[in-house]
């Protein structure tokens, strides 16, 4: 099904994985199973590698699991999760035509029988387990709507929950000879509604025998879908507890497996990508843990909360200032990469901060608050860290409280230490760096790599 697999597995998910598959093969009662992480930590990648590790271990069985992918956010535009999960169904599990056919016409009966709103009322009625506060948030919103249509409602509910049953009843004899595993991707980019209505569709029809259903999405937006659509008084953790049995975390960090350390995995993905891209060697990287540049990163990814999409889009944009500038980055010194890495980061992360920087209005608050230097604390050292010389850089840039960082101790011989770097100078009392107008200042450099990727703002 899928090319994806484990064979690369950088942040030590496998385990993760396998303890999934163990749960899915037990017979503890786990579906819907909930494997929850934030945007941009690799949902849907873990998702595809851990279908890839299904089917490598049951390669050697005589009866394997139907294994079923849905990309929810794909399918939101048709309005009805039911049929999105049937045609996935249908396309995996092959029933014969009769079988389709009695789908077609028990999902299309109901779906003509009763209006989508209908449909949802219906299968949330058979349940007595919803909170006191939902029903009270439905009550003050729908009211007229409810008491508009509850003829008809009371008419049509005995035959929608006959088509419901019979719907039912064909999909546990298609997984009655094998495990039927499905699932469900992306719910968290969807429109609320149709993620919901997903939520109601699972839980009411495919709570079946030999039927595991895994939801892969961000519980914290799922929530917010929640109150979205019956208001903040409702208590979203209790509500999408009614939907699931289990609910596993993707981990942000990752164990190495030589030495047992915990690390980001964002930090170990962004060094992976700079590999895979060529781009360790023009940046100076040489992934020791001491190297000050490394620090850097790690303090940035750490300080930042940065996903591993946000790290796909920092490696585009590096690749990018390659581009422009491959004779400089290939010739340059470590303190240059620096600047790249830096600039990306707050480009892609600090959109609004990176313009502010660009031309000269930043508030030093917010610089401070990116690189995690507190008031006062800045210290001026024989030791030149990598995040003070960027936040003094930074502080040249900026027109608001750029007066807390001034510390009246800074020494002639350790402002040496520092202009040393950049080839520039430093006016100590004003807190202000003055590049000189020569090709070999390194601030210049710092100011084109902002006017390049302004270009993309």
């Amino acid at each position: 099904m899928t090319n994806i697999t484990f064979s690369q597995d950088e942040f030590n998910r496998r385990p993760i994985a396998e303890k999934i598959i163990k749960i899915l093969n037990s017979d503890i009662d786990v579906s819907p199973l909930l494997l929850d992480g934030g945007w941009g930590t690799g949902k849907t990648t873990f998702c595809k590698k851990t279908i890839a590790l299904i089917e490598e271990l049951e390669a050697n069985e005589e009866i394997k699991s139907k294994i079923i992918y849905v990309d929810a956010f794909k399918t939101d535009h048709t309005g009805e999760p039911l049929l999105a999960l049937l045609a996935e169904i249908i396309k995996v599990c092959e029933p014969n035509n009769e079988t389709i056919n009695k789908l077609g016409m028990i999902a299309g009966s109901l779906l003509r029988t009763s209006a989508k709103a209908i449909i949802s009322h219906v299968l949330k009625v058979n349940t007595d387990d919803i909170p006191e506060s939902i029903s009270d948030a439905l009550e003050d919103v729908s009211n007229n709507a409810i008491d508009n249509g509850i003829a008809h409602l009371l008419k049509e509910q005995s035959k929608s929950e006959e088509y419901i049953n019979k719907l039912k009843e064909i999909l546990s004899n298609m997984a009655s000879g094998h495990k039927i595993i499905i699932f469900i991707d992306e719910l968290d980019r969807c429109r609320p509604d149709y993620a919901l209505d997903m939520l109601e569709v699972v839980k009411h029809i495919f709570d079946l025998q030999n039927v595991k259903i895994i939801l892969v999405t961000n519980s914290e937006q799922l929530r917010a879908m929640i109150n979205h659509r019956y208001g903040e008084k409702v208590d979203s953790h209790q509500y999408l507890d009614k939907f699931i049995k289990i609910k596993i975390i993707l981990p942000k960090e990752i164990i190495e497996q030589r030495y047992g350390d915990k690390k980001i995995a964002s930090y170990t993905y962004f060094l992976n990508l700079l590999r895979e891209n060529s781009l360790s060697h023009p940046l100076k990287i040489n992934e020791q843990e001491s190297d000050r540049t490394v620090n850097l990163i790690h303090n940035l990814v750490r300080y930042n909360n940065i996903t591993l999409r946000n790290i796909e889009s920092i490696v585009r944009i590096l690749k990018l200032c390659y581009i422009f500038s491959e004779r400089e980055m290939d010739d340059s010194r470590e303190i240059e990469g620096v600047f790249y890495i830096f600039i990306s980061f707050l480009y892609i992360i600090n959109p609004n901060l990176f313009l502010q920087i660009k031309n000269n209005i930043a508030d030093a608050d917010d610089i401070a608050s990116f690189l995690l230097i507190e008031k006062n604390s800045l210290q001026i050292d024989e030791y030149v860290d990598y995040k003070n010389l960027l936040f003094l850089i930074c502080l040249s840039k900026c027109n608001k409280n750029k007066e807390k960082y001034i510390l009246p101790n800074f020494s002639s011989y350790n402002w040496d230490r520092y202009r040393h770097y950049f080839m520039g100078r430093f006016d100590y009392e004003l807190n202000i760096l003055e590049q000189r107008k020569r090709s070999t200042d390194k601030l210049k450099i710092f100011d084109e790599i902002f006017d390049v990727l302004a270009l993309y703002s």
